[in-house]
């Protein structure tokens, strides 16, 4: 049964994705019958530099194009997403098939107060976003363009991660994988990993996904709220 998945999958992304990109291999690793009762799966996904990132899979009831479209509306999400303050994009468009942008957030994690500025590079023909949270170096090139960024604090050491549409029962659902590697300028207790796998993960992802779904079910209508709730495992 794995086996007839695994060769389902592989055929389904290459016939929508062409180009599968330094992702593809996470669809061998996704468990069916886990993502379609509605639970997030998690995998340790280590990528072509070895960097490992713990990343949520969850299956979506809407197709790519509707999901991108939620996550696209970066600055908008940042009024929704209950671990966000907000997004600011600072530098750079959407407006484009291929690009980089900056982006200016802060969590609003308990106990782990952080303020970020991100390099993003998204690719929506592949459905796929990666940043990277940015270096002194970076931010002052920047700041010397004259392209006013503000420099990462609180918490945070460093941040990468990914975002990363996989079509699913021949486009008409989503798989959505949302990876994190996050450090610390201090040890952080056990405690407070709780709350920010529960944010960065569980709620972030379920929110995504009511939002997609309620979208597709209402696409006249822009949706802002959503309940978040999710299992994880």
């Amino acid at each position: 049964m794995k086996m007839i998945f695994a060769s389902l999958c592989i055929a389904m992304t290459m016939s929508l994705f062409p180009f599968k990109g330094e992702f593809g291999n996470l669809c061998d690793s996704i468990d069916i019958m886990l993502l379609s009762s509605g639970r997030i799966q998690y995998l340790d996904y280590k990528d072509e530099h070895g960097i490992s990132y713990r990343t949520g899979a969850v299956l979506i009831d809407a197709s790519p194009e509707t999901v991108w479209g939620i996550l696209e509306d970066i600055e908008n999400l940042g009024s929704v997403l209950t671990h966000i303050e907000y997004y600011r994009i600072r530098h750079g468009s959407t407006d484009q098939e291929k690009g980089d942008i900056l982006l200016e957030g802060r969590f609003v994690i308990p106990d782990f107060p952080a303020q970020f500025t991100l390099a993003m590079e998204f690719d929506r023909t592949g459905k796929w976003r990666k940043w990277h949270v940015m270096s002194a170096e970076e931010t002052a090139s920047f700041n010397k363009k004259g392209i006013g960024v503000l420099p990462s604090g609180g918490l945070i050491k460093d941040m990468a991660g990914f975002e990363y549409l996989e079509p699913f029962e021949d486009g008409k659902k989503t798989v959505y994988y949302y990876a994190m590697n996050i450090t610390s300028t201090i040890p952080i207790p056990e405690f407070i990993k709780n709350n920010i796998h529960d944010a960065v993960y569980a709620r972030h992802m379920g929110m995504i996904r009511d939002m997609a779904e309620s979208f597709a079910e209402n696409p006249e209508e822009k949706v802002i709220e959503c309940s978040g709730d999710s299992d994880g495992t």
